[in-house]
């Protein structure tokens, strides 16, 4: 039903000043004050003629003694339009998507298989594989590959004799790196075979550089299927002691927690740079430096008082009775990757208290407290 028109004087839209001023105004006398009373009257029924086009939508009326809701502006034709754009933006933008649907899908997929490949082993973080970055080319084993592809895996230990006699994986060939070449690896398998068996290197754990020397060495040299298990042995024989041999035995789960140190227990005893070179400083220790002679020459520093030999010669000294003192050592040798086996012989030996330098004389050189020469 359509409101009624505006009407000027009725109540409801008299204005304030209306109220106060007479209710009979006397007509005007003078032509202006007709003329301006004309043109007032033209306005007035120009915007009387607007306001019925709009449907008198800006101003509430009255029907019947009730108020009235303004009607809504006539506006259809535009609605539609704007409407018909939004459908078709939207139809357009479906079918954008669907045709690109596909391909989402392949990234979501990619994604899900980079994210798989990069899984770190539960409860170790990037940090904890230092090596990773630097080597990106190397391709790393997994600990459930490594048992899952256990019969036509070739492990091959790159650390030295000692670390090699006292843990290694089951199996394992034994090849340090220092004589790890081109020559060597053909030893264990040809460069190319049709279906060559991979070839996995590995140290004592992921702080080790050595495996991926070796991966390297071995990729460049030719050999196909080179592979880096940088969780290191350490790992190995925590997930399957039964595949892990200690001193030449096989373990079991109840021999890995008797008989292995645990690593948290060994980085306790391995001594920041600072806190080390104050120890050596007391006069309370004793100082071995088992170095290699080339690793000497390389960085000719020497704490005062030290005793030097290399770590086959400080064996075969545990050996003999006296020579070692049994308490307050101080241990270092160049990157501190000899020093977790050799806690195992200076426990058989009852040396009870003795620490190690983290990282070697190598790290603290970087640390800057002592020159390099």
């Amino acid at each position: 039903m359509k409101p009624p028109r505006f009407n000027s004087n009725h109540p409801s839209h008299r204005s304030p000043e209306d109220d106060d001023a007479s209710p009979i105004s006397p007509p005007p006398d003078s032509s202006a004050e007709a003329a301006r009373a004309q043109a007032d009257n033209a306005l007035a029924a120009e915007a009387a003629s607007k306001a019925d086009s709009d449907a008198d939508a800006e101003i509430p009326s009255i029907e019947e003694g009730l108020t009235l809701l303004p009607p809504r502006p006539r506006r259809v034709g535009r609605l539609r339009a704007e409407t018909s754009a939004a459908a078709m933006k939207a139809v357009t933008s479906f079918s954008s998507l669907a045709a690109i649907a596909p391909f989402f899908t392949f990234l979501l997929a990619a994604l899900l298989i980079l994210a798989a490949s990069v899984t770190l082993t539960p409860g170790l973080h990037a940090e904890d594989y230092p090596f990773r970055s630097k080597y990106p080319e190397e391709k790393i084993y997994w600990s459930e590959d490594m048992r899952k592809n256990w019969d036509s895996i070739i492990p091959i230990d790159v650390r030295g004799a000692m670390e090699y006699d006292v843990l290694r994986i089951e199996h394992a060939r034994h090849m340090p790196l220092a004589t790890l070449d081109e020559k060597s690896l053909l030893k264990f398998r040809a460069k190319t075979t049709k279906a060559p068996r991979p070839i996995v290197f590995y140290a004592t754990n992921s702080e080790s550089e050595a495996p991926y020397i070796a991966a390297q060495r071995a990729r460049l040299a030719g050999y196909e299927n080179v592979y880096v298990y940088d969780n290191g042995v350490l790992r190995w024989a925590e997930n399957w002691p039964e595949r892990t041999r200690f001193f030449g035995e096989l373990l079991t789960a109840k021999d890995a927690k008797e008989k292995l140190i645990p690593y948290a227990e060994y980085k306790k005893i391995n001594l920041d740079p600072a806190v080390f070179l104050h120890a050596s400083r007391t006069g309370e220790y004793h100082i071995f430096d088992l170095r290699s002679l080339p690793q000497r020459e390389e960085i000719r520093f020497y704490f005062t008082g030290q005793q030097t030999a290399s770590v086959d010669m400080f064996l075969q000294l545990l050996k003999r009775e006296g020579v070692v003192p049994k308490e307050n050592l101080l241990i270092y040798d160049w990157d501190g990757t000899r020093t977790e086996a050799l806690q195992y012989f200076l426990r058989n030996q009852g040396i009870t208290k003795y620490y190690f330098l983290k990282g070697g004389l190598v790290n603290l050189v970087a640390s800057g407290l002592i020159p390099k020469t």
